[in-house]
């Protein structure tokens, strides 16, 4: 406990205790500041008979006390304001906390089908406790939710490195991506009818994909007020679908090259020659 002794005149009430024999540790001026055992008496508890009070908070005049006799009352300081670079490491620790939970939701939905993942796996991934988890996110969907707004999955990282008009990049960025979380994005899909949370993901993955083909072939895309702009939109989308990557990796058995070829020819055709209307 941090106490602060404010000293009384004559006067006071008789109540307080009295200093009965301070012991000065040194002097500054007219006043000495007293830090060793401050002996109050008519206190009940033993524990209570001897306390240390800080130099800082104690400070009182020599000359007052060569005069007369003074009085001190105690008084709770429990309640300060924490120090700034408390609150600093706690909301880091706090963060930390929080992205270790989102990796190890991530972690997961990429080794098994998401109705399988607990909390209780959550949290033993993640170091933390289950309560943690419900703390920081409410509940298991909630992680999924704060996972979708915070990129953790870098799905988005990977696609965002592709520069507009560079349909080479954009297959080799796009088989990067399915050939780390492929499997896991079919495995969300095929609970996407009976799983409110994972049609939420699956949307998600659906609307991001559709933007990034809209950025990334722009060149190759008519006005988005000419009538053939969704047409057209709609083809690069389904040259560069997940289910193609299935269909190639996964039911022919083809190799990664093998696959990249035919991601290539197919956007070779669509960006051979401009679309009618680009531009306008």
């Amino acid at each position: 406990e941090r106490l602060a002794v404010n000293q009384e005149v004559e006067g006071s009430s008789p109540s307080a205790p009295v200093l009965e024999s301070p012991t000065p540790h040194g002097f500054a001026g007219e006043g000495f500041c007293v830090q060793g055992p401050v002996r109050l008496p008519g206190r009940r508890n033993p524990e209570d008979a001897a306390l240390r009070v800080p130099a800082e908070v104690l400070f009182v005049s020599a000359r007052t006390l060569s005069r007369r006799p003074f009085h001190v009352s105690l008084l709770n300081m429990k309640l300060e304001t924490p120090r700034p670079y408390r609150q600093t490491a706690r909301a880091e620790a706090a963060e930390q906390t929080r992205q270790a939970i989102m990796r190890a939701a991530v972690a997961l939905w990429r080794a098994q089908d998401w109705e399988q993942v607990t909390l209780s796996a959550i949290a033993n991934r993640a170091g933390v406790t289950v309560q943690t988890v419900l703390r920081r996110f409410g509940s298991k969907d909630g992680v999924v939710d704060a996972c979708l707004a915070a990129r953790v999955s870098g799905i988005e990282d990977i696609r965002d490195r592709v520069q507009p008009g560079d349909p080479k990049t954009a297959v080799e960025g796009l088989l990067a991506h399915y050939e780390r979380d492929g499997d896991a994005v079919l495995r969300t899909l095929s609970l996407e009818a009976r799983s409110p949370v994972a049609r939420r993901i699956v949307d998600h993955g659906r609307a991001e994909h559709r933007v990034w083909c809209a950025r990334v072939f722009a060149p190759y895309l008519p006005s988005p007020r000419a009538r053939s702009h969704r047409v057209r939109l709609d083809a690069f989308v389904a040259a560069t679908d997940i289910y193609l990557w299935k269909l190639l990796r996964r039911d022919l058995g083809r190799t990664r090259l093998q696959t990249r070829d035919a991601f290539a020819a197919l956007l070779e055709g669509l960006t051979a020659t401009p679309a009618r209307g680009v531009g306008r």
